[in-house]
């Protein structure tokens, strides 16, 4: 799970086995904690989803991060990433 809140700061807890927290490591996190990955980009995301294994995240320039299990993303097989990908 990822919370976004109104001061624009991020929190990040629940299974991590993908890096699907994006927070730059696979541990599983039992208790919400301010993300550093997302205070040090400077990105400003206005809506994040959360899959089993993946999250999605648009930013307030309309552009779309996907971070976790890419398994099944990508316009086309051939260019589909099979590592886990642990920030956005």
């Amino acid at each position: 799970m990822i919370a976004i809140c109104g001061d624009n700061t991020y929190y990040a807890w629940g299974r991590n086995d993908k890096g699907q927290l994006g927070i730059g490591n696979k541990k599983t996190q039992y208790k919400p904690f301010k993300t550093s990955y997302f205070l040090d980009s400077k990105e400003e995301f206005k809506r994040i989803e959360c899959g089993r294994d993946f999250s999605i995240g648009l930013n307030t320039d309309g552009n779309v991060f996907v971070w976790g299990n890419q398994r099944y993303l990508g316009p086309r097989k051939d260019e589909i990433k099979t590592n886990d990908a642990e920030e956005p």
